[in-house]
């Protein structure tokens, strides 16, 4: 049995109040970096909330006195995003400041802020652990230059925004479906699943151009539904006296319009800049759009980009091709820069008339770790560095050629889902994102899915693929969308947005392709378990708060998943699986009541619900597969709720070789008694090390407070000097609280050397 224990600190303290941990050390530490300067001592974090709440400060010796806690960006921080004040009493414990954010738009995950704290005597008490310039957890005076080595004793909170309902897009390729009067049935489907989103490329440059009042019919249509449009800028022109394309080519693609046009001049006015003269006429027609990615998948070249030819971009213009061939893909992607350039100024342009403000998205690469070999032109990260490079040299700042950078992380057809695999892809990515770039970005997932059906070459035809199910392409949409909505904890870098493809299997006349689609092939276009599975997904967790991934108590922290949100309400809600394939995996989570309600994830109309109720210790128990299930908690949260009152040393002044005790005084502060039978424990530690341990068989009732005692032990020569105590009761979480957050308590003592006789 796997225990999802997500160690103490990943606890939240205000069960009313769903908030993420940020930062947490202990006063123990052997890994952050404190900062000081002017009489404050300074925590730097890198951002994993969406507005900070409040934070924690593990303080010395004090008395009565007023402390401050200022929150600036990092570094060159000169305005206070957020302030709080508070007076600690009580020395060795943490003191809370709650945060009033004066700029709460200004936070951004994954970047860094600073949490300096000082006192109103110009004298801030801090704590140390390892190469602490202070031994006597002292003083730090005002006008300080020193350096400390090793991190404060601090935590951190912040709270994630609700899960917005535009998340959720698809894509949908209207045009084919209107062919057959079937995008009507399509888009009702799409409003029903809950989607609000669709890419699609109506808009493309041959249709506009030969029917832009049936261009503006199929955006009505959308529009007239409520969703929102990422319009795609596509391809070249079918002009052969406007496309790239080689006259003599033999080269794939046949399709003169899957070539880049000629003639990309830095002045958007001219009549002459076919490219410019396109995006200016889609984003006319089609003035209520906002976002409109540039081209599909670019670095597949023997797919979309062609090979354009050399002549035309070869010194005849201006710019960062001139002089130079366009062969190389990192030559090809300067093309690809200078059309984003070239639609962001005509955006831009725009905005002034009719003051839309239009946002550029770009990349939109095939694959991100996959091989250049597979993808055909560059592997989708080079794109990437090459793309935020080129237009920072070129242009000044890639934010003049795009605002969105957009992927299409692929995972193999017919496998479950690879967690592992997917934390690679997202880590790749913003690795080069944040090695090319000093801005933040979007990142959005404009492609992801799982076919049913591969073309072959030898057959002609459509074949089932291998280990490829409905019901498998449904647990892989959950496990996506809801690992995405998970990375967005990750400070590192997250997907804010994903697009499903597709919308439906029928495009036309073609009556069966790859079987993306939520809806089937069928003249009816019958909803598939996929489109359940997101309907049940979109339902459930849009307006709850992303709150934590909880982690397992082992080392193989991919062999399940479980996502933790909670409701307005301070009830919480767990999405969970398995990774282990055709096995099950028995788990336990934390719940807060006895009164829960759980369903598996939906392959039909209704979702099998299953009975959900939690052991004495509060731990409930799952066994969990590869298809995904939902548990939320129904009735008010009732667990006892331990707190360490105070912790004493005796002796005061223990001596080397004599015996000396730790005792702790123990209060539940919660709404119920704790589970008779199971005891409570409470271990005590010096500077970290473990040193005893005691045991209470009785239940402590609700409103009780018990004293637990280490024990009479030796005291030994290597704990001599001055050292901080704590005890922590319920160190392991044999049962669960409301709150684990407030279960240690400290007491600082100087252990003597034995006197000489």
């Amino acid at each position: 049995m796997i225990r999802i224990c997500v160690i103490l600190s990943f606890f939240l303290v205000n069960p009313a109040c769903p908030l993420v941990r940020a930062y947490e050390i202990n006063p123990v530490s052997k890994r952050w970096s404190g900062q000081t300067s002017g009489g404050s001592i300074s925590q730097v974090v890198t951002c994993n909330f969406d507005e900070p709440v409040y934070c924690e400060l593990f303080v010395g010796e004090s008395d009565e006195v007023s402390y401050r806690a200022d929150v600036y960006s990092y570094p060159a921080g000169v305005v206070a995003l957020a302030t709080g004040v508070n007076i600690n009493p009580k020395p060795y414990t943490w003191l809370r400041f709650d945060l009033n954010a004066v700029f709460a738009d200004s936070f951004v995950k994954g970047r860094r802020y600073e949490f300096r704290f000082t006192r109103d005597d110009e004298s801030i008490n801090y704590y140390y652990q390892d190469n602490n310039p202070y031994p006597e957890f002292g003083w730090m005076k005002a006008g300080s230059d020193s350096t400390p080595l090793k991190g404060l004793a601090c935590r951190i909170y912040g709270r994630m925004d609700a899960v917005d309902p535009r998340w959720w897009g698809a894509n949908a390729n209207l045009e084919g479906l209107a062919r057959c009067g079937r995008d009507t049935q399509a888009i009702r489907e799409a409003v029903v699943v809950g989607l609000r989103w669709v890419r699609d490329d109506f808009a493309s440059w041959y249709e506009l151009t030969k029917d832009t009042s049936h261009v503006k019919e199929t955006w009505q249509k959308y529009s007239n539904s409520g969703l929102d449009i990422l319009g795609i800028l596509c391809y070249g022109s079918h002009d052969p006296a406007i496309t790239t394309r080689p006259q003599d080519s033999s080269v794939l693609p046949e399709d003169s319009g899957f070539y880049p046009p000629r003639n990309l001049f830095a002045d958007v006015t001219s009549d002459s800049n076919h490219w410019a003269r396109y995006v200016q006429a889609a984003m006319e027609v089609l003035s209520d759009v906002k976002y409109w990615q540039v081209w599909n998948e670019p670095n597949v070249s023997f797919i979309y980009f062609g090979n354009p030819d050399p002549r035309f971009y070869k010194g005849d213009i201006a710019g960062p091709l001139g002089g130079r061939c366009v062969d190389t893909p990192r030559e090809r992607c300067s093309l690809y820069v200078r059309m984003c350039r070239v639609a962001k100024r005509i955006a831009d342009s725009l905005a002034g008339v009719d003051g839309v403000e239009r946002r550029i998205v770009a990349g939109c690469v095939s694959g991100l770790t996959t091989t250049s070999r597979d993808v055909g032109l560059s592997q989708g990260v080079e794109w990437l560095g090459d793309m935020l490079e080129i237009s920072g040299r070129e242009y000044g700042d890639s934010d003049s050629c795009f605002g969105v950078i957009s992927v299409h992380p692929y995972q193999s057809y017919g496998r479950v889902f690879d967690a592992r695999k997917f934390q690679d892809d997202l880590d790749t990515a913003w690795a080069v994102i944040q090695a090319k770039s000093d801005k933040d970005r979007e990142l959005w997932v404009t492609e992801i899915g799982w076919g049913l059906y591969q073309w072959s070459e030898s057959l002609q035809q459509y074949k089932d693929i291998r280990g490829a199910t409905p019901e498998l392409v449904a647990n892989n949409l959950c496990k996506f969308y809801t690992s995405s909505i998970g990375s967005q904890l990750d400070p590192q870098g997250r997907y804010d947005r994903v697009f499903w493809y597709e919308l439906t299997d029928r495009r036309g006349v073609d009556l069966r392709n790859g079987g993306f689609g939520l809806l089937d092939s069928s003249p009816g276009q019958r909803r598939k378990p996929a489109s359940y599975a997101l309907e049940q997904l979109i339902d459930r967790l849009v307006g709850r708060r992303l709150n934590r991934r909880l982690v397992p108590d082992d080392t193989r922290d991919d062999e399940v998943q479980v996502y933790e949100f909670e409701d307005t309400k301070g009830r919480r809600f767990w999405v969970c699986w398995s990774n282990d394939t055709g096995s099950s995996t028995d788990v336990e989570i934390p719940v807060r009541t006895d009164e829960l309600a759980a369903e598996s994830l939906a392959y039909d109309v209704e979702a099998s619900a299953f009975e959900a109720k939690p052991d004495l210790d509060g731990w409930l128990s799952l066994g969990l597969n590869e298809r995904p299930v939902f548990v939320w908690e129904t009735g008010p949260a009732e667990r006892p709720d331990l707190v360490v009152d105070s912790v004493k040393v005796a002796p005061e002044e223990p001596e080397v070789g004599k015996v000396m005790m730790v005792r702790a005084w123990v209060r539940n502060t919660g709404s119920r008694a704790t589970p008779e039978g199971l005891g409570t424990k409470v271990d005590y530690y010096l500077e970290g090390d473990l040193f005893g341990s005691d045991q209470s068989i009785q239940a402590i009732r609700a409103g009780e407070t018990r004293c637990f005692e280490s024990g009479w032990t030796e005291v030994l020569p290597d704990m001599r000097g001055p050292g901080l105590f704590s005890a922590k009761v319920n160190p392991c979480q044999r049962f669960v609280e409301l709150d684990v957050d407030d279960n240690a308590g400290y007491a600082r003592a100087e252990v003597l050397q034995l006197s000489e006789p």
